[in-house]
C-alpha cells in the first residue's frame, strides 16, 4: 500500500489533479514544483516508472531541494530499488539533516537491505529529530520485531498507540510482536482494533487472517483473506495467504491456483514460490516442489522457513543427508525457531542418531511448549527404551492439547491416547493368557481357544477311551499326544516369549508444516505519513 504524501490538493481525485499538474508542466516546464507534484501524483496512482521520470525532472531543475530527493528516494522504494533509494535518502540527509521524515525513510531501507542493526539506530535518531512522531515508534518497533526482541517492540509500538490511538498502522504493527510473544488473542484483538479504524485497509484483515491460521480457525482466516483480496485484489501477499490457509485444509489444488496467482502478481514473491513448492510436496510432485523452494531461495536466501520447508519435503523422500543440510542452514539463519529443531530431530530420528534427536526436541520445547515437540520426545524416548519417561511425556503433549476443538486437534488427542493405551504396558511383560484371551481381537481369541482345547484334549485323551474321542484319536502311542500338545503349548507362550503386543509398538515421530513467520512479510505494510 503506498504511503500518502504531503501536500495534495485536498477533496480531489487524483486523475484529476494529474490532469491539472500535466497542464502545469507544459505551461512552465521549468518550475521543478510542478515536476514535483506530478510525480507525488503518479506515484500515489502506482504508475512508479512514470513518477521517477517526473521528479528526476525537478531534481535536474532544483538539485539542491531535499523534498525532491527524499520523493525520487520513496519512488524508488516502491520500486524495490532498494541501494538506489538509500543514496537518494543520504543526499536529502545532507541537504535537510534535521529533517526527521528523511531519516525514518532511510531506516525503512536499510531494514529492507537487511542492514536492521543500522536501521534500528537511524530510526532513533528520527526519534530524537520527531518524538513526537508516532510513525517513528512504529518503525521502531517493526525493526525490533525483526530483530526478535518482543518485549521491546511492544513498548515501542504502545509509544505509538499512546501517541495516536487512532492510527490503524500502529495497531497492525502491535500484531507482530505479540505473536512472537505467543499472546494470540491480544493479537487478533489488535487487528480487530485496526480494521474497527480503517475497515478498508487491506492490511488489517491480511494480518487477521494470519493470526486465525496459528489458532487454526481455518474457515475464518480463509474468510479474512477473502476481504484482504476483495480489498487488493493484486497483492500477492494477499493471494499468497489465502494458499496458505488452502494448503493446511488440505485443499490442495485450490491452494495451488492461489500460489499460482501470487507468483503471477509478483514473480520476485520468494513466499509464492515457498507456498507453491509446499502445496507440489503434499501433492507428491518432488521434482515442481524443489525447483519451486529452490527459486524461492533464489531470492530470499536468508529465508530460514524456506530452508526449513526444502527440509521437510527431503525428510519425506528420505534423502536424509540432504534434509539434515537444508534444515541446519536453517537453524542458522534463526537459531531460536522451534519448528526447525522440532524437523532435525525427526529427521535424525530416521538416521537412528535418537541421543543427537532428543536434544533437538528439548531445544524445541524450551523455546516453545508444543504439544508435538513433546509427543515427538516420547517417541524418542521410547526408542531408547526409557519407557516411563517416554509415557510422561506424551501424557503431557495429551494434557496440553486436551481442550482442542478444530479437526487437528481432536485428531490429535485420540492419536495420544492410543499411544498411551500401548505404552503403558510396553514397560512390562504382558502374560500368554491376557494377550490370547483378555487383550485380544476376535480372530486372536478364537485362534487361542483352538489351541488350548489341542493342550486340553492331549491332556486327558489317554486316560479316557483309549485316546479315541470322535475325530481325535492318537491311538496309544505316547508320542502322538506329547507332539501335538507341545506345540500347541508352545504357541500359546510364543508370544511371551518374542514379545508381542504392546511391546511391538512402534511411536513414530510427527512433523507439522513450518509456521508462518511475519517478522519480514511485515515489512509490506507501509504507513500512510501525514
Amino acid at each position: 500500500m503506498s504511503k500518502d504524501k504531503s501536500k495534495q490538493t485536498p477533496n480531489s481525485k487524483p486523475e484529476e489533479e494529474l490532469s491539472a499538474i500535466e497542464e502545469a508542466t507544459e505551461l512552465e516546464p521549468k518550475d521543478a514544483a510542478n515536476w514535483w507534484l506530478k510525480g507525488i501524483i503518479l506515484s500515489e496512482l502506482q504508475r512508479y516508472d512514470e513518477a521517477l521520470t517526473a521528479v528526476e525532472k525537478a531534481i535536474e531543475l532544483e538539485p539542491e531541494n531535499a523534498r525532491n530527493w527524499w520523493l525520487k528516494s520513496d519512488i524508488l522504494s516502491e520500486l524495490q530499488r532498494y541501494d538506489e533509494a538509500l543514496i537518494a535518502v543520504e543526499k536529502a540527509i545532507e541537504l535537510e539533516p534535521e529533517n526527521a521524515r528523511n531519516w525514518w525513510l532511510k531506516g525503512y531501507l536499510l531494514m529492507n537491505l537487511k542492514s536492521n542493526n543500522d536501521a534500528l539506530k537511524t530510526m532513533e535518531k528520527a526519534i530524537q529529530l520527531d518524538p513526537e512522531n508516532a510513525i517513528n515508534w512504529s518503525w521502531k518497533g517493526a525493526i525490533l520485531n525483526i530483530l526478535k526482541r518482543y518485549d521491546e517492540a511492544l513498548k515501542a509500538i504502545e509509544k505509538a498507540i499512546e501517541l495516536d490511538p487512532g492510527n490503524a498502522f500502529s495497531w497492525q504493527r502491535k500484531v507482530s510482536p505479540l505473536i512472537g510473544l505467543g499472546r494470540y488473542a491480544e493479537a487478533l484483538e489488535s487487528s480487530e482494533k485496526a480494521i474497527r479504524l480503517e475497515p478498508k485497509d487491506a492490511n488489517g484483515w491480511w494480518l487477521k487472517g494470519i493470526i486465525l491460521t496459528r489458532l487454526e480457525r481455518y474457515a475464518e482466516a480463509l474468510e479474512a483473506s477473502e476481504k484482504a483480496i476483495k480489498l487488493e485484489p493484486k497483492s500477492a501477499y494477499n493471494r499468497w495467504l489465502k494458499g496458505e490457509i488452502l494448503n493446511r485444509l488440505e485443499r490442495y489444488a485450490e491452494a495451488l491456483e492461489a500460489s499460482e496467482k501470487a507468483v503471477k502478481l509478483n514473480p520476485e514473491d520468494a513466499y509464492g514460490w515457498r507456498l507453491k513448492g509446499s502445496i507440489l510436496s503434499r501433492l507428491e510432485q518432488y521434482d515442481e516442489a524443489l525447483k519451486a523452494f529452490n527459486k524461492s531461495i533464489q531470492l530470499t536466501p536468508e529465508d530460514a522457513s524456506t530452508w526449513a520447508y526444502k527440509a521437510e519435503m527431503l525428510y519425506s523422500l528420505q534423502h536424509l543427508d540432504d534434509a539434515l543440510f537444508s534444515v541446519d542452514k536453517a537453524l542458522e539463519l534463526d537459531p531460536q525457531n522451534d519448528t526447525s529443531y522440532n524437523i532435525k530431530g525427526v529427521i535424525l530420528m530416521g538416521s537412528a542418531r535418537y541421543n543427537e534427536a532428543l536434544a533437538c526436541f528439548d531445544a524445541a520445547s524450551k523455546r516453545r511448549i508444543n504439544h508435538l515437540y513433546l509427543f515427538n520426545r516420547g517417541a524418542v524416548l521410547f526408542r531408547l527404551k526409557r519407557v516411563d519417561e517416554a509415557e510422561d511425556s506424551i501424557s503431557r503433549a495429551r494434557d496440553l492439547i486436551s481442550k482442542a476443538k478444530t479437526k487437528e486437534g481432536k485428531e490429535a488427542q485420540k492419536n495420544y491416547d492410543d499411544v498411551l493405551q500401548e505404552l503403558r504396558g510396553a514397560g512390562h511383560r504382558i502374560s500368554w493368557w491376557d494377550w490370547w484371551f483378555t487383550k485380544s481381537n476376535k480372530p486372536r481369541f478364537t485362534f487361542g481357544i483352538f489351541l488350548m482345547a489341542i493342550v486340553v484334549t492331549c491332556v486327558i485323551a489317554p486316560f479316557i477311551c483309549g485316546g479315541s474321542l470322535g475325530w481325535f484319536n492318537c491311538g496309544k502311542d505316547w508320542g502322538t499326544y506329547i507332539v501335538p500338545a507341545a506345540i500347541s503349548t508352545l504357541l500359546l507362550i510364543l508370544p511371551v516369549i518374542a514379545r508381542f503386543g504392546p511391546q511391538g509398538v512402534e511411536v513414530r515421530p510427527m512433523l507439522q508444516p513450518p509456521e508462518i513467520d511475519i517478522s519480514e512479510l511485515s515489512k509490506a505494510i507501509k504507513p500512510r505519513l501525514k
